[in-house]
């Protein structure tokens, strides 16, 4: 701990840089993590320190583009169905059916503003 200790001594002068020293630190306290990340600097050509290899890994965290999984028609309706009893035992019973109807369509479709940005609907055809 005294290494980590002088390291943030020295690099105190933001709040940013103390708050990723700690971070780096609760990262390192398990050996597991500290060992797995010493031997992939092992498997690099110019073996990296600990420091550097860690700003690799995370820069390779970073750029890699993964795309989204569309879930099964069988695991969506599953969900769908679930949400939607979810919902039941939620909305007021004492609202007229239709007004149910509508919260729930509501609920499940989400907000109009955040549908285009939904990963798991197909896209809208654009007119």
């Amino acid at each position: 701990m005294a290494r980590y200790a002088s390291i943030a001594a020295v690099n105190s002068s933001s709040l940013f840089s103390s708050f990723a020293i700690t971070c780096l630190r609760d990262f390192l306290d398990t050996k597991p993590r500290a060992s797995n990340v010493d031997a992939w600097a092992a498997q690099q050509p110019d073996e990296p320190g600990r420091s550097e290899a860690i700003r690799r890994l995370v820069e390779l965290g970073l750029t890699v583009r993964t795309k989204a999984k569309q879930l099964s028609p069988a695991l969506a309706a599953r969900a769908k169905e679930l949400a939607a009893k979810a919902i039941d035992q939620m909305i007021d019973s004492a609202a007229p059916p239709e007004e149910r109807a509508q919260r729930r369509r509501r609920l499940t479709k989400g907000p109009l503003e955040f549908r285009e940005d939904r990963v798991d609907l197909p896209k809208a055809k654009e007119k």
